[in-house]
């Protein structure tokens, strides 16, 4: 949990504790999540979205697929899988891949330690 950053007690030997003002939580937005729908369905899967105005950072990761597309085959038995993700992924064509991993959205989530788990609010 974010929130135990700020917990010295919980980890004393791990340094000076320190609150996070904020998180970046990886997500897919609505308007780009049919596709995923699309990819997952046909092995029983969903994904999970938010509204498209939850996205407060979208990441063009192209010039980085290859490693990106490396860490997730160093998954063997997760490729191996039929419904695991990394094994949809491996059954696609090389262009339809690219395009479904090309980009990462975020939502950011702000913290306040005296509210209920430290959760503020999304901001946008």
């Amino acid at each position: 949990m974010v929130t135990a950053a700020g917990l010295g007690r919980l980890y004393p030997r791990a340094g000076e504790p320190w609150q996070p003002g904020a998180v970046h939580l990886a997500t897919h937005p609505h308007s780009g999540a049919a596709e995923w729908g699309e990819l997952l369905g046909g092995v029983g899967k969903s994904v999970l979205s938010v509204p498209d105005a939850h996205v407060t950072a979208t990441v063009d990761v192209r010039p980085w697929l290859d490693r990106k597309w490396a860490a997730i085959l160093a998954h063997r038995s997760e490729v191996r899988r039929e419904r695991a993700l990394p094994a949809v992924l491996a059954r696609l064509p090389g262009r339809t891949r690219d395009r479904v991993l090309g980009t990462e959205y975020y939502t950011r989530v702000t913290f306040a330690p005296d509210a209920p788990g430290g959760l503020r609010r999304l901001t946008g």
